[in-house]
C-alpha cells in the first residue's frame, strides 16, 4: 500500500506540473502582449549584436539564450508557487492617476538631466533646491567618513517621487498597498536570491564599503522603484487590465521607458547602445514583476534588483 502511496503522489505531481505548464504556455504565448514585447527584446538584441560585428549565427543565439533564461525563471517561480490571492478591482479613473504620476517622474528625470548637462537652463521647483541640499549633506559625511563615498546614498531623495507620493495616491485612492516582508510565499524567490548573494560576495566581497553599499542601493533604487512599479502601478494595472502577464509587461514597458534619461539621453556612449541597453532592463523587469505576482511580497525582487544593480546581473 506504501508504494503505490507513492506512486499516486507521483503520478499527481507529475500531473499538477504539467496543468501548470500548459497554463503558464497558455497566459504567455496567446497573450500578444508577451509576444510583441518578446519579438522586440530578440529582434532588439540581434540588431545590436549584428552592429557590433557578431556573426548572424552567434548574434542570433545570444538573443534566444538570453529569453530563454528569463523564460526559465518565470517558468520556476510558477512551478514552486500556487498563486490564489483574489485581485483587486479598479476603475480606470484611479489607474491614470498612477500612469500620470509615472509620466511626471520621467519628466522630471528628463529635466534634471538636461539641466545638470546644461542643455537648458533653470531648475525644477524645490526639487532641485531639494537635491542641492542633500547633496551637501551626502558630501559632508563622505569628508567625515570616506566609506561612504560611492554607496548611492546621493539619490535617497528619489524617495519621495518613487514611494511617498505614490504611497499618499494610493492611501487616497484605497488602492491596496503592497506587502514587503513575507516568507510564506517567497520559498520558490530563494534560490534566485540565493545565486545573486553568492554572485554580490565573489564579485564585491564582504567589507564595510560594500555592505553600505548595499544597503543604500536596496533603500534607492531598488525599494523605490519595486514599490512604484511593481507594488504600486503593476497592482492598479492587473486591477483594471484582469490579465497578470499583460499587466506586467505594460508595467515593464514603463519601467524601462524611465530609464531612457539615463541610458540614452545621459549616456556618453552610441545612441543604439543606449536604447540597446533598455531591452534587457524590460525583461527582467518582467521576470521581477511576474515573480512578484507569483509570491505576492516584494523583499526578494528589492535585494535581486539591489545585487543586479551592483554586479550587472
Amino acid at each position: 500500500m506504501g508504494g503505490q502511496t507513492k506512486i499516486d503522489c507521483g503520478k499527481n505531481l507529475i500531473t499538477q506540473m504539467l496543468d501548470k505548464t500548459k497554463n503558464l504556455s497558455c497566459d504567455l504565448f496567446k497573450n500578444p502582449f508577451f509576444l510583441a514585447m518578446s519579438a522586440v527584446f530578440i529582434i532588439g538584441k540581434l540588431t545590436v549584436n549584428l552592429y557590433m560585428g557578431a556573426k548572424i549565427a552567434t548574434a542570433l543565439r545570444s538573443s534566444i539564450v538570453g529569453f530563454i533564461l528569463y523564460l526559465l525563471a518565470c517558468y520556476f517561480i510558477h512551478i514552486f508557487t500556487d498563486h490564489s490571492e483574489s485581485e483587486q478591482s479598479l476603475s480606470a479613473k484611479k489607474l491614470y492617476v498612477f500612469i500620470g504620476w509615472i509620466i511626471v517622474t520621467i519628466i522630471i528625470l528628463l529635466l534634471e538631466i538636461q539641466i545638470n548637462t546644461g542643455a537648458i537652463d533653470g531648475e525644477i521647483l524645490l526639487w532641485s533646491e531639494l537635491n542641492a541640499n542633500w547633496k551637501v549633506l551626502t558630501n559632508d559625511l563622505i569628508q567625515r567618513h570616506e566609506w561612504i563615498e560611492g554607496t548611492g546614498l546621493v539619490g535617497w531623495p528619489y524617495l519621495i517621487l518613487y514611494v511617498l507620493i505614490p504611497l499618499l495616491l494610493a492611501l487616497c485612492n484605497r488602492i491596496k498597498l503592497p506587502r514587503i516582508i513575507g516568507w510564506k510565499t517567497a520559498h520558490a524567490a530563494l534560490p534566485f536570491v540565493l545565486l545573486y548573494v553568492i554572485a554580490f560576495v565573489v564579485i564585491k566581497g564582504i567589507s564595510t564599503k560594500s555592505m553600505a553599499t548595499l544597503l543604500a542601493v536596496i533603500v534607492w533604487p531598488a525599494f523605490g522603484e519595486e514599490f512604484l512599479y511593481r507594488g504600486v502601478l503593476q497592482q492598479a494595472l492587473l486591477g483594471v487590465v484582469k490579465k497578470p502577464v499583460t499587466a506586467i509587461v505594460l508595467t515593464s514597458i514603463l519601467f524601462a521607458v524611465s530609464h531612457i534619461p539615463i541610458y540614452v539621453l545621459a549616456a556618453s556612449s552610441s545612441v543604439l547602445l543606449g536604447w540597446s541597453a533598455l531591452l534587457p532592463i524590460m525583461l527582467t523587469s518582467f521576470f521581477w514583476g511576474y515573480g512578484y505576482y507569483r509570491t505576492g511580497v516584494l523583499w526578494p525582487w528589492i535585494l535581486i534588483h539591489a545585487i543586479s544593480n551592483l554586479v550587472g546581473m
